[in-house]
């Protein structure tokens, strides 16, 4: 269960940071974009925490693990894609 659990995990977090962060300014608010950041990753790395603790990813990555690299691993997931790339799963396409 534990990589069925991560990419469950991983969209889901995707999706929630992505939404808060279009909720509360998203990119029409850039003199408080690095705020908006910082709460997205925050919120992606609580919905990807949950759901990877509960689905054993820690377990699948080292066998015998505490539930704190499930924890872990949410806050690196969070930090790539709440941080660096808040609007990616929703942004409008690129117009050519």
């Amino acid at each position: 269960m534990g990589i069925l659990g991560l990419v469950i995990g991983t969209l889901a977090a995707q999706v929630c940071g992505t939404v808060i962060y279009n909720r509360l300014g998203g990119p029409s608010d850039p003199e408080h974009s690095a705020q908006l950041r910082f709460v997205a990753g925050i919120t992606s790395t609580a919905c990807a925490s949950v759901i990877f603790v509960f689905t054993g990813v820690h377990e699948w990555l080292l066998p015998g693990s505490h539930w704190g690299l499930s924890v872990f691993m949410a806050g690196c997931l969070a930090f790539v894609q709440g941080i660096l790339s808040p609007t990616r799963p929703v942004a409008p396409p690129d117009k050519p």
